[in-house]
């Protein structure tokens, strides 16, 4: 059940899809139109928003009902809309998804495959954002924690590109979890800041000391950590706009495979009684927090401070801010892209963006600073919803929880050891997409690589839920057309050879697979997982739709371009700005 307990605020010193093509080739800057002006200022500030695990087709979905005239609709009103943008590579997830926006790069150079990975030196899976030397600093941390760095991540970022060409020009990356905000923040910057569940923004000994200047935003004024509780903190999490809006937008409130199938419908009771919380049930409200849409107005607040208090865009050194909102992916996970939660989720982002365009027009002003809002990557709907919707029915929604994943995965792979006559610890790992082999095990039986994964391919191909399975050499083997088959190119961009699994495995269409028996996951290659929004607001940008086709990894070449930088001629993406 989702529980969610919320402290007062504090008064005084009280404490209170169906399968998307195979990309096209890409068209170079020649073959592209130009959409926008030639001669421009070029922004003091730049601000890039990334929505975690938001879909194309919520702007649209959306477009009638949002309540802001200054969120959604301003970036409607002022800003160049991408209707074809995509996440160019295959394994859809929060942590490569971030690290492609801001590198430029897909995951097959920047080092980061997934959230996790399976270590094959160490024997156990590791965070993306993993770095043993690094540990948490910050005015919630109390005692030596494990921290987080970019140390995993093998390029550099916009925002390395923008403090080397003008080392007195600031870079900030904020959001609710550690991976969005150090994949964004990159190697360099002058401060990254995440959620820690112990109720404040932290960041980790890789970076720098917490900064002295952002203490008045956590603690009062009798020296006491308020976290996010503030004054007039609503007691409930209730619907933003009337129920029968929430129903023309996403149809009925409960579900059974919603958390659980528990309690998922509102109103969501946070605190109990009026006063100040006991220690447990305050722990239990931050543990919470992220579950809510409250955990990125937090961010909000944050990154709001950042801009006045380091007075961003005020010199002629162009700055950089980079928010994650994370709300979207937690809510999205537990109820799915379908819910009157997670809509309600978009209705107060809507407010958030809001805030943010006026924080920024209050402290650069106008036509001073420039905005781009995209997505890590996107969701399918819930199985069981799109069952009954009859979406998917010639192929048929299906749900594979981990349990049977994990079941049929080692199943095939001990009989496919068993023909090879190698035990079955020769399977060190089954991860999301994939296994990994001890490979020293099983060279030592004389047995090749190649061989290994082929075998175990053929019987991982059997399952009624996979629909083609890619080896590591495969992936490697830059001799073998891109075009040869279906999703290959994809793949290739998701391999890094030794982090990734020896035999990959994609999945049919409409199938939602090592997940849990409730909620939504992303992780595929097609366009439920892939098409993600993408808007453009800065000096000189004609406002307007462009229908060509268009990738996140374009987005860090189009902050450099807007900050005045050259980027480094190697990368995957190209600005979707030519002057």
């Amino acid at each position: 059940m989702l529980s969610l307990s919320l402290g007062l605020g504090h008064a005084g010193c009280r404490p209170a899809a169906d399968a998307a093509p195979p990309s096209p080739p890409r068209t170079t800057a020649r073959d592209r139109p130009v959409h926008t002006a030639t001669e421009t200022p070029r922004p003091k500030l730049v601000v890039l928003v990334v929505v975690d695990q938001m879909r194309a087709d919520v702007i649209d979905r959306f477009a009638n009902t949002w309540p802001s005239e200054q969120g959604f609709r301003w970036l409607a009103r002022a800003g160049q809309r991408f209707d074809q943008a995509f996440v160019g590579h295959a394994l859809t997830k929060t942590a490569p998804g971030h690290a492609s926006i801001a590198t430029g790069v897909h995951p097959a150079r920047h080092g980061v495959v997934l959230n996790h990975w399976f270590d094959r030196e160490r024997g156990v899976e590791v965070h993306a954002g993993e770095d043993p030397r690094a540990t948490l600093v910050g005015p919630a941390v109390n005692g030596r924690r494990p921290g987080r760095s970019p140390r995993q991540l093998t390029r550099t970022t916009v925002g390395d590109w923008l403090k080397r060409a003008s080392p007195r020009s600031k870079v900030y990356a904020v959001a609710p979890r550690d991976r969005a905000s150090v994949m964004l923040g990159g190697v360099h910057p002058d401060g990254v800041f995440w959620y820690d569940y112990a109720g404040a923004f932290v960041t980790s000994s890789y970076y720098a000391a917490f900064p002295e200047d952002l203490g008045p935003f956590f603690y009062d004024d009798c020296g006491d950590l308020t976290a996010p509780l503030r004054e007039g903190t609503p007691g409930t999490w209730t619907r933003l706009l009337e129920p029968r809006v929430y129903e023309r937008l996403v149809g009925p409130d409960a579900d059974p495979y919603e958390v659980f199938g528990e309690k998922s419908v509102f109103p969501y009771r946070l605190f109990r009684r009026r006063g100040s919380l006991r220690a447990s049930e305050l722990a239990r409200y931050h543990e919470q927090l992220p579950n809510t849409p409250f955990a990125d107005h937090y961010a909000l607040e944050l990154a709001n401070q950042l801009i006045a208090w380091n007075s961003l865009g005020a010199d002629e050194h162009p700055d950089l801010l980079l928010v994650g909102f994370s709300g979207s992916e937690t809510i999205g996970h537990a109820f799915g892209p379908d819910s009157h939660e997670l809509a309600d989720y978009y209705l107060r982002l809507d407010g958030f963006l809001a805030e943010l365009h006026s924080q920024l027009a209050a402290h650069v002003g106008a036509g001073q600073y420039a905005l781009v809002l995209t997505s890590d990557h996107g969701v399918m709907g819930m199985p069981e919803r799109l069952q009954r919707q009859g979406i998917a029915a010639q192929r048929g929604a299906l749900r594979v929880d981990s349990e049977r994943y994990q079941q049929d995965v080692r199943a095939a792979v001990s009989q496919a050891l068993a023909e090879l006559q190698l035990p079955a610890s020769t399977l060190t790992h089954v991860g999301e997409s994939g296994v990994w082999f001890n490979l020293r095990q099983s060279r030592l039986a004389g047995l090749d690589d190649e061989v290994l994964q082929r075998a175990v391919a053929r019987a991982l191909a059997v399952l009624p839920y996979v629909a083609d399975t890619f080896t590591a050499f495969e992936l490697a083997d830059s001799r073998t057309p891109n075009g040869a088959r279906p999703w290959l190119v994809e793949y290739r961009r998701s391999f890094v050879h030794g982090r990734s699994p020896d035999v990959q495995m994609r999945f049919v269409p409409w199938s939602m697979v090592g997940g849990e028996r409730w909620g939504a996951n992303p992780g595929t290659p097609y366009s439920h997982d892939t098409h993600v929004p993408l808007y453009v607001v800065a000096p000189g940008v004609a406002p307007g739709r462009r229908s060509d086709r268009v990738y996140t990894v374009d987005i860090a070449p189009t902050l450099a371009e807007l900050l005045g930088v050259t980027p480094p001629d190697d990368l995957d993406g190209q600005s979707v700005l030519l002057r």
